[in-house]
């Protein structure tokens, strides 16, 4: 397997910690997104979207190749060939909630700030901040809501003490909103328990921007 990613993207940081948790090994190829390497020919035959991550494999028999890009595409297709350890609940309504959560930050909250609306929003380095902690402050507050509804007690992550697919969307989007983006953690007592105790992790260690950052 080959990753195209980019260190600092929170949807590659998304796959890197799946992959790390399933103990999947993987190649990785870093797409800087600064110097536009996403909408290089090579890459936009790979994802036309310009995007990263992109996953890349082989298949051991036919030897065909395949492409796949979007993380949460990425990640249901590696819960389907390496569901061990599950990141995904089966119990249809833990698996709901999972997928409840995980989209108010992979839907409703990431893409709105990401870099490429940054940079079409304004040029203004200032309206870009206030831009970005808008909508990281809508979603965190909304994710915050439903863990004071849905967090067992004592749970280290969002539904219990493993991560699921809402964690591996949540940690890198506080990235973003409490290391660059100057969001204040006080308000997110739940958020900020969650992200302080997976940042201590290996897994997350391992798959974290300071991991792949370049030297």
């Amino acid at each position: 397997m080959k990753l195209y990613h980019y260190w600092r993207s929170s949807c590659s940081w998304r796959v890197r910690w799946a992959l790390e948790l399933k103990g999947i090994p993987c190649e990785f190829e870093a797409v800087n997104l600064l110097e536009d390497q996403q909408q290089t020919t090579s890459h936009l035959e790979r994802n036309p979207m310009g995007q990263v991550p992109v996953l890349e494999w082989q298949d051991a028999r036919s030897k065909e190749r395949f492409l796949l890009s979007d993380s949460l595409a990425i990640l249901s297709w590696l819960e389907a060939n390496h569901p061990s350890p599950a990141l995904l609940p089966k119990d249809p309504l833990l698996g709901a909630r999972t997928l409840e959560l995980q989209n108010i930050i992979a839907c409703g909250t990431q893409p709105i700030q990401n870099l490429v609306v940054l940079k079409h929003y304004s040029s203004d380095q200032k309206a870009r901040l206030g831009w970005a902690q808008h909508w990281n402050l809508r979603g965190l507050r909304a994710y915050e809501s439903q863990l004071e509804r849905h967090q067992p007690k004592g749970a280290s992550y969002s539904l219990g003490n493993d991560p699921t697919w809402a964690d591996l969307s949540l940690i890198p989007q506080c990235y973003n909103a409490f290391e660059r983006f100057q969001v204040s953690q006080q308000d997110f007592p739940r958020i900020s328990a969650i992200y302080q105790h997976a940042r201590a992790t290996e897994a997350c260690k391992r798959a974290s921007p300071e991991a792949f950052q370049p030297q």
